[in-house]
């Protein structure tokens, strides 16, 4: 309790941090998505590559095995972009 910071002569109370901080935790929230994009579409890519080798000698099964591939990605997709969502919010209203 010695080092409260509301309680040091000259340093700013915890409300001014908090005041700071909430905009900067915002700003966390596109980046956050914007990655999770961006490794839906490397995974994405690299399922591709990997299904293109595996059968290229059934290229008739590729699109099938490509459309279970990408449900999939994209249910991961959204409950890891639920489950970030939900981090920066807990952060925000934890302050």
């Amino acid at each position: 309790m010695l080092h409260e910071g509301d309680t040091i002569p000259g340093f700013p109370s915890v409300d001014v941090f908090v005041y700071l901080i909430q905009p900067q935790l915002e700003k966390l929230r596109e980046p956050a998505m914007d990655l999770l994009q961006d490794v839906y579409h490397m995974l994405e890519s690299m399922a591709q590559g990997i299904v293109d080798r595996t059968f290229a000698r059934f290229p008739s099964m590729i699109p099938e095995v490509m459309d279970i591939i990408t449900t999939v990605l994209q249910a991961e997709r959204e409950r890891t972009r639920e489950v970030a969502e939900a981090i920066i919010d807990c952060e925000q209203n934890y302050l």
